[in-house]
């Protein structure tokens, strides 16, 4: 799911907002899986009340202990009795699991999903990891949200590379998704050589439709930084007017940059116990 007001949506004085106008989204299309990124420790508990068929997968690291201000994380929504989380038997023994599972046997399930620090990031970046199944089809989810800005174009690449070489390894018997954030430019894609052999870009395969192709638009949505100097007091309205006419020398016209930084791709299982699509 695209969101590329992220400074401005982190930082909206009335989050709600957001998280309605994510709702209205994610269910005028029938979401099953819902990639989430930039999501805030504040706006977590409202995406859980405002979402309750969806079961909500934040970053594993993110719902206990105390939470910087401006800290955000990925997460992943499974539409409940149609996307199902794989669980793994384990020793354990878990007195919650057996009342909860009527049986007098002493088993215990393990969630199948775990966040994965890129080491070289800068930004606390990660990749989020969620098996899940829908009846007999089984996926690997795999949210990320990569390093941003121009400059961190080589660390970029790498976790990249990280998230192509995961996908490849998974099992053969589940399709893969990647997707998320990634903060991609073209020349960046051919740099690591493109997607592997055997992982398909889903707008590609969609048709590579126009009206799709842009999920970083300055030509409909502004930065904050835009917005929010509407609003400037008199003595930075200077400071403001000089950013605005070096931002009109750099993009005259009406020509604004634009780029396709969410993407999403698709690694076929081997195995059809159902068509994934």
């Amino acid at each position: 799911m695209p969101d590329h007001r992220g400074e401005a949506g982190r930082r909206n004085k009335d989050p709600r907002k957001r998280v309605i106008f994510s709702r209205k989204t994610i269910i005028s299309f029938l979401s099953q899986v819902v990639f989430l990124q930039e999501v805030v420790p504040e706006t977590l508990p409202l995406i859980k009340d405002r979402l309750p068929r969806y079961q909500v997968i934040p970053q594993v690291d993110q719902e206990s202990g105390p939470q910087r201000k401006d800290a955000y994380f990925t997460a992943v929504l499974l539409k409940r009795f149609c996307v199902y989380l794989v669980r793994y038997q384990n020793d354990k023994f878990s007195i919650h699991e057996v009342f909860a599972l009527r049986s007098l046997s002493f088993r215990s399930f393990q969630d199948s999903f775990e966040t994965t620090p890129f080491p070289g990031s800068l930004m606390g970046r990660a990749l989020q990891r969620v098996e899940c199944h829908v009846g007999r089809a089984r996926l690997l989810l795999l949210n990320a949200h990569l390093e941003s800005t121009r400059e961190c174009s080589g660390e970029r690449q790498a976790q990249l590379r990280e998230c192509f070489s995961r996908a490849l390894s998974a099992p053969a018997s589940a399709a893969v998704l990647l997707g998320g954030d990634l903060n991609l430019r073209d020349a960046e894609l051919r740099s690591v050589g493109g997607p592997p052999a055997g992982m398909e870009d889903l707008w590609e395969a969609g048709g590579s439709r126009k009206e799709c192709a842009y999920t970083w638009d300055m030509g409909r949505n502004t930065n904050l930084e835009v917005r929010e100097g509407q609003n400037m007091t008199t003595h930075w309205a200077p400071i403001y007017l000089f950013l605005t006419l070096i931002s009109f020398l750099q993009f005259p016209g009406r020509s604004k940059p634009r780029c396709r930084f969410d993407r999403l791709y698709l690694r076929d299982c081997e195995e059809k116990p159902g068509q994934v699509r």
